[in-house]
């Protein structure tokens, strides 16, 4: 099971640095086949997008350590960090855009961190985890 987790990680971690940039190559075309508004396309759309691709990895990771925990049984520890995160992106939502006067940047990055949070709480539960690590 330890070699099975960490060998998941790394290639889970190169899966997703390539889903990244994949996402980064591909989203400004994405988004023209949806016909996004031009008055919203380059200043709020492919700015959210973009911040988003860059938290990919932390977003994904999360979703990586739930499932590590659910095979397990354990499905509390996941949810905990699930709301813990919700909560979090709520106050920074308000923090950025009420507080910091951002717009979309401002939400793309709230988002961001209050899912790397969760990931961070995750994996420093799994690592003292005997079952697991």
């Amino acid at each position: 099971m330890h070699k099975a987790v960490h060998t998941s990680i790394i290639l889970s971690l190169i899966g997703r640095i390539c889903m990244a940039v994949g996402g980064e190559l591909v989203i400004g075309r994405l988004l023209q086949l949806l016909y996004v508004p031009d008055d919203v396309f380059p200043s709020y759309a492919l700015l959210y997008i973009r911040i988003y691709l860059l938290g990919m990895p932390v977003i994904l990771l999360y979703n990586f350590e739930s499932a590590v925990f659910r095979s397990i049984g354990e499905t509390k520890t996941p949810f905990k960090a699930l709301v813990t995160a919700g909560v979090l992106n709520v106050l920074l939502n308000l923090f950025f855009v009420i507080g910091l006067y951002r717009t979309v940047d401002g939400v793309a990055a709230a988002t961001v961190i209050a899912h790397s949070v969760s990931a961070l709480l995750l994996y420093s539960k799994l690592i003292h985890t005997p079952r697991v690590i």
